[in-house]
């Protein structure tokens, strides 16, 4: 029996953040046996070009393609609206992938005001508290430059 996820009504960021603690509590509630499919109803857009959840969503599942397997809607019974996920293991939280793309933004060096402006949709407060964090694990480093705070990955 498959777990049904709804994600009508939910932001990308809100969604997403959802079904990442879904499929994690998927995995930890299988026990080392096979977890459950996922099906994830995120509706096909009122366009019918894709909305937005299912766009992200579908290219969230392709980029973290070594932790689950999917198949789209359309091929399992000719529905957009939803996809269906074959948990493997867990995947990063929001917060983790978050440092994981700053990390990899930082592989040269890089102002404070680029990384905020780079991942401003997190919002400046959650930016600057990911800049810390990275660095307090010693996987970031700062330095002054010209008066410049400049981060590099370590």
């Amino acid at each position: 029996m498959n777990l049904t996820l709804d994600l009508h009504g939910f932001s990308w960021t809100d969604g997403r953040r959802y079904f990442i603690d879904a499929f994690n509590d998927e995995i930890s509630r299988a026990c080392g046996k096979t977890p459950r499919k996922i099906d994830v109803i995120h509706g096909y857009g009122s366009t019918g070009a894709g909305g937005t959840i299912r766009l992200r969503l579908r290219g969230f599942l392709e980029r973290h393609n070594l932790s689950l397997d999917f198949v789209v809607g359309e091929e399992l019974d000719f529905n957009p609206g939803h996809t269906v996920v074959s948990p493997l293991s867990k995947l990063p939280s929001p917060v983790e992938e978050i440092d994981i793309e700053i990390l990899n933004y930082c592989e040269h060096p890089r102002a404070q005001s680029k990384v905020i402006g780079r991942f401003r949709k997190l919002g400046q407060p959650e930016i600057l508290k990911a800049l810390r964090r990275l660095e307090q694990q010693k996987l970031l480093s700062a330095e002054l430059k010209n008066s410049v705070k400049l981060y590099y990955s370590l």
